[in-house]
């Protein structure tokens, strides 16, 4: 049976709100789905695609789900004063380290398709007291942004 466009996203975006309400666990990388019966510890597969201690001591716990693919703060060269877009953004991880290279004239804008993850990154943003950071509601393929912002 050939699965069209929305019934990918709709299934993608189940997933991703069992995770943002339930945690880490709730995903294959966090041991809660068949691909892995082990249990993985979310900090150590940080740590190897790229993130450091540091790292994940200087964001909301929360909003790291080992759902990444690797650190793109490491690799971006992030500039004080720039505006930063980061697609699928989750529970914020990285916005919330882009922000801190970004500094407090600089601003992120995190895009996710998953309304329990916007609500639980905007969550952590407000709980930090981050300023510089927002989390908006889209598609990839229609950016709840406008032309020549970022």
């Amino acid at each position: 049976m050939t699965k069209n466009k929305e019934d990918i996203r709709d299934f993608i975006r189940k997933k991703y709100s069992e995770v943002a309400q339930k945690g880490a666990e709730a995903s294959c990388c966090g041991g809660g789905c068949s691909c892995s019966d082990d249990p993985v510890d979310i900090n150590e597969t940080s740590i190897k695609i790229g993130y450091s201690k540091d790292d994940l001591s200087n964001v909301p716990s929360q909003s790291n789900m080992a759902l990444g693919c690797g650190n793109p703060i490491a690799i971006a060269s992030l500039k004080e004063g720039e505006t930063v877009l980061d697609l699928g953004s989750g529970g914020g991880f990285d916005c919330f380290l882009a922000r801190m290279q970004v500094g407090h004239t600089g601003y992120v804008i995190g895009v996710d398709m998953t309304p329990d993850m916007i609500k639980l990154s905007r969550e952590n943003a407000m709980e930090s007291g981050y300023t510089n950071v927002e989390f908006r509601l889209g598609e990839i393929e229609h950016l709840p942004i406008a032309d020549s912002t970022i």
